[in-house]
């Protein structure tokens, strides 16, 4: 398993943050200017090189950080 990586999102449109809320059942959707990226794997992949990503907004990046201090 590849390790998490934190990026920067270059655009002046935020995408919307996709960390589920469990209060709210749906994600939480603030502007989100960083995402976590993780490596696709997929052995023997015609696709190899491909990255998942999942923004995160300010709040539930801190939330996230006092949790795994």
């Amino acid at each position: 398993m590849n390790p998490t990586r934190i990026i920067c999102l270059a655009s002046s449109t935020p995408l919307p943050c996709s960390i589920y809320n469990p209060s709210t059942n749906a994600p939480c959707g603030k502007p989100a200017y960083a995402a976590y990226a993780s490596e696709w794997e997929e052995p023997n992949s015609p696709t190899a090189g491909r990255w998942i990503i999942q923004p995160v907004c300010q709040e539930c990046a801190t939330a996230a950080a006092e949790v795994y201090q």
